[in-house]
This record gives C-alpha cells, structure tokens and sequence, in this order.
C-alpha cells in the first residue's frame, strides 16, 4: 500500500522537478563529502609523519629516566601518547602527566603542522599554551600528592605504524565530517559564533589527532584566538586525553588536568590576540 502514494508522486511531477528536487538534497551532500576528503588528504601526510616518527621514538623507551623525555619530545602524534603511559608507569605521576601533555600538545611534527598550516604566530601560542597547560598540571598534582596508587595497569603496548595511523584517520574522519557538515549546511555560525570558548568546547568534543588538528582550526574557525584555543583544547582538554589520564592516573588527577588544559587554552588565546 505504501507503494502507491510513491507511484502517484512519481507520476504528478516531471523529470525535471524531480532532477530539481534531488539536487537540492545531493548537492550539500556531495560538498560535504568533497570537503571531509579535502580536509582528510590535506591532514593525512601530518598523520602518516606522526605515526611513523611515534612508532620509531617508541622502540628506544627502555629507561624510566628517559621515558618522560622520549614522551614529551618524541616526534610523533598524540595518538602514541597511550603507548607511552606504559614506560611512565615507574615515574612519578606529576612528571608523567607534564610529559604527556606536552608530547600531546607540542610534540614536534604537531608544530611543523602548526607551523604549515597557521603560521608562526600560532605555533607560538601553542607552545606558550602548551607550556601552561603541562606546568599547571604537574603543579596541581604535586599539590595533591606524588603517590602512585592512582596509576593504573591498564596501558596498551608500543603500537606499530598501522595502529598508530589507523587511530589518527579513525580519529580525523568523524571530526572532518562534523566540521564540513558546519562548512556547507551552518556557514555564518563559523563567522558569528566562533568565539575561542565556543572554538575550545568544538576541539574538546571533537578531539582531532594532534597533526591534524591546525587544518581543521583553519577550516572551522576564522580568528587567530580561536584557532589558538582549538588546537590546545584539541589535546589536552578533550575527552580522549583526559580519559586517558583517568585510566591511568585515576579521575582526579584527570578533572585536574581539565583545569590545567583551560589555563593551557586561555594562555594560548591571549598569545595569539
């Protein structure tokens, strides 16, 4: 029956009404689709350079005392960042926590993306905001103890290339998608509404890979403030990297961390004004 009614629509309106229709319909489609592509292909070599350089910065975590600079100085993406827990598992946890945020954050091949993608200004408010955020931590969970009966067992081992690269795509795809669905169906919210806050909370829900996440600031947000706070709030006030530290280093320490990312965050929007 449900058949019928379809059949005498179909037969009331002409080809060309119908072409009409199912353009208006497809074509925001395909230009969101257009655009998720653009954004994941102009992304990807970020991701791939990461993915490779955490994987090789992996393999040579042997020392507890070199684990937090391998961590926070390793050039590879924050994807790594769950592998390395497992070599600061013998550290202290306010120098995990600082060396985890900052590898998130401001590891090397997320600057040389900064850098590309935003420019020097940028990449100077990201490490200043970096900064803040990984010290403000590490202060806040001094503050509240170095015991290490929060630190937990359940850390994943040193991925391989593939992993690590399917977890920055797998990553990317459902942020590029939101944001081009932004893009072609909302425009004017991207001019009027994106302020850092609102760029900030967009980052933290979305929570892009580190060496993606300067493109999807040039995509979704217009002012320097704002890309600012996206690319800081993208790694160390997400849900991803504070679920992290809440699997690792318990929930308190992670809403504390959620405090340090927003002084990270706010830091890093007045360096970029």
């Amino acid at each position: 029956m449900a058949l019928i009614p379809g059949l005498m629509l179909a037969a009331a309106l002409s080809p060309d009404d119908i072409a009409a229709r199912a353009g208006v319909v497809l074509a925001p489609l395909w230009r969101i689709c257009i655009d998720t592509v653009s954004i994941v292909l102009e992304a990807a070599p970020f991701v791939l350079a990461g993915s490779i350089a955490a994987t090789l910065a992996q393999r040579f975590v042997r020392s507890p005392l070199t684990a937090p600079l391998v961590a926070a100085l390793a050039p590879g993406c924050d994807c790594a960042m769950n592998g390395f827990a497992v070599a600061l598992r013998s550290c202290k946890p306010a120098i995990a926590g600082m060396a985890l945020t900052w590898g998130a954050v401001c590891n090397p091949i997320a600057l040389v993306a900064t850098a590309t993608v935003l420019g020097g200004h940028l990449l100077v408010a990201r490490i200043i905001g970096g900064g803040v955020a990984a010290g403000t931590l590490g202060l806040l969970w001094r503050l509240g103890g170095d015991a290490k009966d929060c630190l937990h067992d359940a850390c994943a081992p040193a991925a391989g290339v593939a992993a690590h690269l399917e977890d920055g795509l797998r990553l990317l795809l459902p942020a590029a998608f939101v944001g081009s669905v932004v893009i072609v169906m909302a425009p004017d919210v991207l001019g009027t509404h994106m302020s850092p806050l609102f760029a900030a909370i967009a980052a933290a829900l979305l929570s892009p890979c580190s060496t993606a996440d300067p493109v999807l600031a040039k995509v979704l947000a217009v002012s320097g403030p704002a890309q600012a706070a996206f690319v800081v709030a993208a790694q160390c006030a997400d849900v991803r990297q504070l679920a992290l530290l809440s699997r690792h280093f318990g929930v308190r320490r992670a809403a504390l961390a959620a405090l340090a990312g927003a002084a990270g965050c706010l830091t890093a929007v007045m360096a970029a004004r």
